[in-house]
């Protein structure tokens, strides 16, 4: 099974070797493209009978990842391009993705929970490295299984009035301004209201 999996990848890598000039099938030839469908269609229903042992292994789990990512990002599957294979190659890339966080809770301990982390935050640097600064509707979708980054915001911050309190200790009158750049917290949120921003 390891070596049939390991010929399937090989097979599927080579068709990421060619340029969009130098690719092996030309889709103005009906017969040169419905040969290449039925080449991916008969890997990945190889693929898709020996998928969960590609689960049960981190380093296989990087590797299955990263050649999915590739073939999206390199058009050979897409959503113009053999079509038909490009929801169950992001179904597998989904699967795989997930699958690097899932443990046995009656039988996993913390540190086991840690190095699925590490797993997961290394699948996701690699796919973020495959698609770089590439935009299309296919890699929208690739986009959507990666974590949603955090926006740093500027936000000013403010005490109610009357509250500041001067050099010798004395309250004034007056707002007490400070700016903080992250993510509001929830406390802070909450702070704001409807009115303040209808004043503005």
């Amino acid at each position: 099974r390891e070596r049939l999996l390991h010929s399937l990848h090989e097979q599927l890598s080579n068709f990421l070797c060619f340029t969009p000039e130098e690719k092996v099938y030309n889709y103005e030839d009906p017969t040169a493209r419905k040969t290449m469908q039925d080449a991916l269609q008969l890997r990945f229903s190889l693929l898709g009978g020996m998928f969960e042992s590609i689960t049960l292994n981190f380093q296989a789990i990087t590797d299955w990842s990263t050649l999915l990512v590739q073939l999206v990002v390199r058009g050979v599957i897409g959503l113009t391009n053999n079509s038909d294979l490009f929801f169950t190659v992001l179904d597998m890339l989904t699967s795989l993705i997930h699958s690097s966080l899932i443990i046995d809770r009656e039988t996993s301990s913390g540190e086991k929970a840690e190095e699925n982390r590490r797993h997961y935050t290394q699948i996701v640097k690699r796919i973020k490295k495959e698609i770089g600064d590439k935009h299309n509707q296919s890699i929208k979708h690739l986009r959507q299984l990666l974590p949603i980054s955090k926006q740093m915001e500027e936000v000013i911050v403010t005490e109610q009035f009357g509250l500041v309190l001067d050099n010798k200790g004395a309250k004034v009158r007056g707002f007490n301004c400070d700016k903080k750049t992250g993510p509001p917290s929830v406390g802070e949120a909450e702070n704001f209201t409807m009115g303040y921003f209808g004043r503005l």
